[in-house]
């Protein structure tokens, strides 16, 4: 932003109408204590309404912290929403259709204090502009959510006020939810929601959900991943229009995905508990069944496979991307390939490619090499983990091919040999392929 200068003053309202010109409303949770523009801030985000026309703008207030001397955080938001409730937003400049931040701050000067309030604030409030000049700052907020405009034809779609919360899961911005039809309250089926409203956003959220609906659209529902139920969608929350308008301000945008909600937990989970109970159980899910190992690690293998048969990298293949649906089959969940990595599930190669470039940007076969990496140190958790020695040599084997570099065998393969009876093998090298990551076996890479 350019050099700070005082808020110009605009001819002020005709007396005795300015007190019932504005209103605002403030949500829960709307209040901040952050670290913005190098500096301690409180912000407060709300709706700030023309009475006039009822026409509604989205603002976030931002003001230094030396301004404001309440102690605590309830006092803090308290003075801060008595100072917006004063401020006479004609002299303002907000912004249509998105979130206008305004920022209050000071600079020691001679000057007197700049008005930018309308209504005369209580004498205790601990807003303290005295010797001061105050500045007052417009930008369209850096920090908002980006809402992408939403036209598909194809995907079923629901809208945002159909949902309700059960749960928030581990995972950032995702929830269990119930969908409500035709104001009914619906039957007790679970989904999973993945919003693009989180607290720790970046703009590359947006980018990663779109990627995610498209993949999904191609591929979800299908060997083993995850399946697309619907995309949710509404008017665009940061609208400036009035009640009765229409318009790009009622356009439609995308909020975020439906997804099948898989009741089994995350492969992680079941691995940590299995780790944790030492195996008292058993080997079993804790219900008395004997836990599908082998079975998981076949899911796994196809499931990736089948993404690069389309095109696809997962490029953040974990235990805990992926779940056990009601079947007791793996399912693998995040499939987007743009929402980030995890730098102890990169391939050795990649995480040397890391250090001057962006492994999501690699070309298409050094990512689908590194997904076949990530599969194989997913199977030699899931062998670590099984007691039975054949399956857990069989398992180990499959990691030792999928993580050499070249690979050794193609996915499928691998599925086709973890589907077979299980016969007596020898130990196989990938604990040695672990410690010694450079290992490379004297093959033919299988494209």
């Amino acid at each position: 932003m350019a050099e700070a200068t005082p808020h110009k003053e605009k001819p002020p309202p005709v007396a005795g109408e300015e007190e019932s010109l504005w209103s605002i409303e403030v949500p829960r949770q709307a209040y901040r204590h952050s670290q913005d523009r190098g500096s301690p801030v409180f912000s407060l985000q709300f709706v700030a309404i023309r009475q006039l026309d009822r026409k509604r703008w989205h603002v976030r207030v931002v003001i230094e912290c030396t301004l404001v001397s309440a102690p605590t955080t309830r006092e803090r938001r308290e003075t801060l929403e008595q100072l917006c409730r004063a401020i006479d937003f004609s002299r303002m400049e907000l912004l249509d259709d998105t979130l206008t931040e305004l920022f209050i701050h000071s600079e020691r000067c001679g000057t007197t204090v700049r008005r930018f309030v309308h209504a005369p604030l209580q004498e205790r409030l601990p807003f303290n502009p005295e010797g001061v000049a105050v500045f007052v700052d417009s930008r369209e907020d850096p920090a908002r959510f980006r809402f992408p405009a939403f036209d598909s034809t194809t995907t079923r779609l629901v809208q945002w006020d159909q949902l309700r919360v059960v749960e928030r899961l581990p995972a950032l911005a995702a929830y269990t939810v119930q969908l409500l039809l035709d104001g009914d309250e619906g039957g007790q089926q679970l989904y999973v929601l993945k919003s693009i409203e989180r607290n720790l956003y970046i703009v590359e959220d947006t980018l990663a959900l779109e990627s995610e609906l498209c993949v999904l659209e191609q591929v979800g529902g299908r060997d083993h991943i995850v399946r697309l139920v619907a995309a949710v969608v509404s008017d665009n929350p940061y609208s400036s229009s009035t009640p009765d308008s229409t318009g790009s301000s009622r356009r439609r945008v995308l909020r975020g995905l439906l997804l099948e909600y898989h009741p089994g937990g995350t492969l992680e989970a079941v691995l940590q508990a299995h780790a944790e109970n030492g195996n008292a159980n058993g080997h079993s899910n804790g219900a008395g069944d004997a836990v599908p190992w082998q079975l998981w690690a076949t899911n796994l293998c196809t499931a990736v496979a089948f993404l690069h048969e389309h095109g696809f990298t997962h490029m953040d293949i974990k235990p805990s991307n992926m779940v056990i649906d009601k079947e007791n089959n793996l399912v693998l969940i995040d499939v987007g390939g743009a929402g980030g990595f995890t730098r102890e599930w990169l391939s050795p190669s990649m995480q040397a490619l890391e250090q001057n470039s962006e492994p999501l940007e690699a070309p298409f076969e050094d990512r689908k090499q590194n997904d076949m990496w990530a599969v194989g140190k997913t199977l030699l958790h899931i062998a670590e983990t099984t007691e039975r020695s054949d399956e857990r040599f069989r398992i180990e084997a499959e990691a030792s091919k999928l993580m050499s570099d070249p690979p050794l065998a193609s996915l499928r393969q691998a599925a086709a040999r973890l589907q077979q009876e299980p016969a007596k093998r020898q130990r196989s090298r990938c604990q040695n392929l672990c410690s010694d990551q450079s290992t490379v076996y004297p093959t033919t890479a299988i494209n």
